[in-house]
């Protein structure tokens, strides 16, 4: 386990700097998560998923929303009435938006690229999840342009989409990088990386379908940034190889299954020195379902990660009382300021038991150097 370089925030309430209020808009009042922070004028603006209820997945009753709430300094949030109003999808089919993600598209700029998980129940009756888009200003309070699929689920139903995280940055062709979770919630999940689009090609103003192809998908599975495992080769598993097969990447070999859940995307990739610093929701390996935290290190002159930490921050360290799901801190924002003991502090935003949010601190060039002198070895998966 590699020494934690964050430390929580446990300053009230058990670390808990957002928590559903009783008394709020109903929307939130079960829970209030997965915190996406961003700078916003002179303070901040929080966009977290609120849930009305626990009855999960009840059309008519069940629906995730992304509420907003602002802070003058980071860690005291005041709720806004009103979620983002971000709504396409049929009532008796919409299960809501989760889990976003937002960058600010240029320094000092009022404009905000966000992007979210969305779940539908299908004609088939199984729940699906993709990943939708929208461009927003005024403060978060004019949606500018929206793109219900940026990338849908694809069938099989377990090849999902989730976590899309936007670089802060383009490249010098205009395109702007991401990073995004294929096949999430299973053994065979990874994240890939992707640089072939522009942010208008992204958000194609509403356009459909997918601007990402299965072709795409296949593509970006074989030449994956991340793996499933950290050690060993996954089972992919005879509906997925031929899903590769029928794409143009054919593979046969499989071992057995070693990883209860692989990594999943977190927050937008920090800019630290002449790296990208991505914290991300590493590979479960433990006997029971644990979501920690762990940290990668992107070189974008190279295009592929360079160091790696597992375990930088672990959910234990914060209280799971009233969790949704226990033994969860999901890193989904991160920002930097001013430190106490460092001249400049990353801090961390992530979902605590899938009911609160929370924070914790640390020095970003020491997790840098600590990840780069651990190195990484890429996997041989799946060729």
């Amino acid at each position: 386990m590699s020494e934690q370089l964050l430390t929580p925030y446990i300053g009230r309430n058990n670390g808990r700097i957002l928590a559903p209020d009783p008394n709020g808009p109903e929307w939130q009042r079960e829970a209030a998560c997965q915190p996406a922070v961003v700078e916003n004028g002179p303070g901040y603006t929080m966009l977290f998923r609120g849930i009305p209820t626990r009855e999960f997945a009840e059309p008519g009753k069940y629906r995730s929303s992304i509420g907003l709430a602002d802070s003058n300094n980071g860690i005291d949030w005041v709720i806004r009435d009103e979620s983002l109003e971000i709504r396409h999808f049929p009532e008796a089919h919409d299960l809501g938006e989760e889990d976003a993600g937002v960058i600010q598209i240029s320094p000092n700029s009022n404009r905000y690229a966000v992007t979210w998980n969305n779940a539908t129940y299908g004609e088939d009756g199984r729940i699906r999840v993709g990943i939708g888009g929208a461009i927003v200003k005024d403060n978060f309070e004019t949606v500018e342009s929206q793109t219900p699929v940026i990338l849908e689920s694809l069938r099989p139903g377990w090849m999902r989409a989730k976590g899309l995280a936007l670089f802060p940055e383009e490249l010098a062709n205009g395109n702007r990088p991401f990073f995004v979770t294929l096949g999430a919630d299973g053994p065979y999940d990874l994240i890939a990386y992707d640089e072939d689009h522009s942010l208008d090609d992204i958000f194609r103003l509403g356009e459909s379908p997918s601007i990402i192809t299965p072709e795409d998908v296949a593509r970006m599975y074989v030449e994956n940034i991340y793996l499933p495992n950290l050690e060993e080769e996954v089972a992919s598993g005879g509906l997925f190889r031929r899903f590769l097969a029928k794409h143009g990447f054919g593979t046969e070999k499989t071992t057995r299954v070693v990883a209860r859940r692989g990594p999943e995307s977190g927050p937008s990739p920090l800019r630290v020195g002449e790296y990208f610093l991505h914290f991300l929701s590493g590979a479960d390996l433990e006997k029971e379902p644990t979501w920690a935290v762990d940290a990668a290190v992107f070189d974008p002159k190279e295009r592929q990660i360079v160091g790696y930490l597992r375990n930088v921050l672990t959910p234990d360290q914060y209280k799971q009382k009233d969790a949704v799901v226990g033994n969860v801190f999901f890193p989904k924002s991160n920002i930097i300021c001013d430190g106490e003991k460092t001249d400049k502090e990353v801090w961390l935003y992530g979902g605590i038991g899938d009911v609160a949010s929370g924070v914790a601190k640390g020095d970003p060039c020491a997790i840098v150097d600590r990840a780069l002198d651990a190195g990484y070895q890429r996997s041989k998966y799946p060729h």
